[in-house]
């Protein structure tokens, strides 16, 4: 499954103690992680749907997203490796303990046994605490808007290569700004539902290992094609005259993702 292009590594200048006073030698600087989120776990199971929980079909699907980035080069942080309980805001605080390069927060949806498909959300604007703050280069003038359309920029490349490569229901992109673990995450960040455990089909399939290698085939490429774009220096955001008035209402209050 992994790809045969390496990500770009990124170069920097510093003295080293083995070099002459005062020379300069070229040390590789790791890139930022990708934090892989999976939705719930723990006392929270999520969705059940058909004999099945949520929040262990999407650990598995982290899981082995992880292992796919990793394979292609990636570093990669996990909110969790088994089924914990973690609260919506510390997977947040995590992801925001250093630069990361993409927040990516793993779902099964819930719906009517006839619903079916996958979508993918982002945040915008981001929870009030987070919107000074946000993860630009060269940093935020103080004095001045702006509009980030990295994560929808995001969302619609996942979104595009996730139904592409399983064929299922394309139900789109869409904002939400009071989903907690995206609002409130510095970095580019989206919530992919990747089909409904209500749906008998879509809970069958999620089981196989065939239908979940092409969920994370989607997902991994998606998130590359991304990458790519986000090199140039002021990919997805702009200033803008007004500014944007952020999400009022508190997601960790209201049980949302």
């Amino acid at each position: 499954m992994a790809s045969q292009e390496a990500p770009q590594i990124v170069w920097t200048e510093k003295t080293t103690a083995e070099s002459p006073a005062g020379a300069r030698v070229a040390e590789p600087v790791p890139r930022p992680a990708i934090v892989i989120d999976a939705g719930h776990g723990g006392a929270d199971p999520g969705t059940v749907g058909n004999g099945q929980y949520e929040k262990t079909w999407v650990l598995v699907l982290s899981n082995a997203l992880a292992e796919e980035l990793r394979q292609r080069g990636w570093e990669v942080l996990l909110t969790r490796r088994d089924d914990a309980t973690i609260p919506l805001i510390d997977r947040s605080v995590r992801a925001n303990a250093e630069p990361r390069l993409a927040f990516i927060s793993l779902h099964l949806n819930a719906g009517g046994p006839e619903a079916s498909g996958i979508e993918t959300y982002y945040a915008w604007p981001k929870a009030p605490e987070v919107m000074a703050r946000l993860e630009l280069p060269g940093g935020v003038p103080p004095d001045r808007a702006i509009q980030d359309d990295r994560g929808r920029l995001l969302a619609e490349a996942i979104q595009h290569s996730v139904t592409a490569a399983t064929s299922a229901r394309d139900r789109g992109v869409k904002n939400q700004p009071q989903y907690s673990v995206i609002s409130r995450t510095r970095c580019p960040a989206v919530l992919v539902e990747c089909g409904f455990l209500t749906s008998p089909a879509e809970a069958a399939a999620i089981q196989t290992a065939d239908y979940r290698n092409k969920l994370v085939r989607g997902l991994a490429n998606g998130l590359e094609i991304w990458l790519r774009q986000a090199e140039a220096p002021e990919f997805g955001w702009t200033h803008v005259a007004e500014g944007c008035e952020p999400p009022l209402q508190d997601a960790e209050a209201t049980g949302n993702p």
